[in-house]
């Protein structure tokens, strides 16, 4: 899939994210919990639209507000993306859900930035 269409996560997107873990300490999985706040989502993997470098699963960026700038929805979707075709999503179902992620699910709704 890497290079096809980046991959929508539920997880926010903040650039220093993994630096506020322990270098020593492996840390499985971590996931920076989603709030109320729609910007900004973490998108992973690269596109067609990256360079090959940036096509790879830890190539990580932040969704931005631009991507849904055409979206002719009075009010504007929640989810529909209309101008960031260079995104995709993957519906994923562990066989066992991580502890601390039992339950997770977006927080989103109409009223969020």
């Amino acid at each position: 899939m890497l290079g096809n269409a980046a991959e929508w996560c539920i997880d926010h997107y903040k650039a220093d994210y993994y630096s506020t873990f322990d270098k020593n300490k492996l840390t499985l999985q971590p996931v920076n919990k989603p709030t109320k706040n729609r910007f900004s989502h973490t998108v992973r993997g690269g596109s067609w639209l990256e360079e090959a470098d940036k096509c790879r699963c830890a190539s990580r960026l932040g969704s931005s507000k631009d991507w849904m700038r055409l979206d002719p929805q009075s009010p504007k979707s929640i989810w529909w993306l209309t101008s960031a075709e260079h995104v995709g999503f993957r519906i994923v179902r562990p066989i066992e859900e991580q502890a601390n992620l039992k339950g997770l699910r977006s927080l989103v709704t109409r009223d969020s930035d």
